[in-house]
């Protein structure tokens, strides 16, 4: 970034240019492009000046001016987003490989997951080469079919990358790069959990972040798993996330919290008020409610939720059903 920022954007040519927009941060990247925005890649390139400046500016916000950087960063994904989406379509951009994933990553990190999928599978119809190479498109690809629901598709997917990422853990810049895109192999160990996959996924753990929030819910549920009778293991998980926000860790901390002793009243009375939220999703409202005691059997739709129950039931069932699986 050092190097490109000091070269003059009129010598370059269009792909140098995309490769320069991406990475300055620079104001005058936006007002070149946007005289220079009649090929794809000069496009692109202007869509992702906006969304990478937005997202590296959000990783070094001061405390002081959080919720204005906030603003401000949000603001500059929303362009990129409306730039992208509203395009022309006479525009031979609409069928770009990068165009389209740049798209396809908005929309999933905007949560619009039925959107993100046909964006996804156009790529990959498109362009199988590309997509065959890319591990982190193919992970959120897989990520977003497990966000979907379409699990069989998810997993196949998932373990394709999972080979892909074979490597050395002591080879320190792999494992940076794995670790920059924890949240999708989070989602991996997650709906491994789902199926009982235990082994795997505590090997995709290890190579997680474990600051992710996701990492914080998967390692959760296999500690109550495998250490559901070790008040001490239990009571540790309690505390490392009692009162947080999110519904699945408020859940997982009345279960550790009982099995370690704890005084759980705050985190259920809190659970309660955010389970209302919930109606729509039965699948997770069930897992919430058998954790807290507030049902005592699954209706069988989810085999994560059968073993919750059986081990919420009996601790002991934990580590063997762990030991089996």
């Amino acid at each position: 970034r050092e190097i490109i920022d000091q070269v003059q954007v009129k010598t370059l040519d269009a792909w140098t240019k995309q490769a320069w927009g991406i990475c300055s941060n620079a104001g005058a990247v936006y007002n070149e492009l946007d005289v220079n925005k009649e090929t794809a890649q000069m496009f692109v390139a202007r869509v992702n000046n906006l969304r990478f400046k937005a997202r590296f500016n959000q990783d070094h916000i001061d405390d002081e001016d959080d919720q204005l950087n906030k603003a401000a960063m949000a603001k500059l994904r929303d362009t990129a987003l409306e730039e992208l989406y509203n395009a022309d379509e006479s525009f031979v951009f609409k069928q770009d490989f990068a165009c389209l994933v740049a798209l396809a990553t908005m929309w999933l990190s905007r949560g619009a997951i039925q959107s993100a999928y046909k964006v996804f599978f156009t790529v990959r119809e498109l362009y199988p080469t590309e997509y065959a190479v890319n591990f982190t498109l193919r992970l959120q690809f897989a990520e977003c079919m497990r966000l979907n629901g379409y699990q069989s598709e998810a997993l196949s997917e998932f373990r394709v990358v999972l080979r892909m990422l074979e490597f050395e853990p002591t080879n320190k810049s792999i494992v940076e790069q794995v670790q920059k895109v924890s949240d999708l192999l989070c989602g991996f160990a997650l709906l491994c959990i789902t199926i009982g996959d235990y082994g795997t996924a505590e090997s995709i753990l290890s190579i997680a972040d474990q600051k992710n929030s996701l990492y914080a819910i998967a390692n959760s549920e296999l500690t109550l798993i495998r250490d559901a009778t070790d008040a001490a293991q239990c009571s540790q998980v309690f505390a490392e996330y009692n009162l947080k926000s999110n519904v699945l860790l408020q859940a997982i901390c009345i279960r550790a919290g009982r099995n370690g002793g704890q005084d759980t009243s705050e985190c259920e009375a809190k659970l309660t008020a955010l389970l209302k939220k919930y109606e729509a999703v039965p699948v997770v409202k069930e897992y919430c409610e058998l954790c807290a005691g507030l049902k005592n059997e699954s209706d069988g739709q989810s085999l994560m939720n059968a073993i919750v129950a059986a081990v919420v039931t009996t601790p002991d069932n934990g580590p063997q059903i762990y030991a089996a699986l």
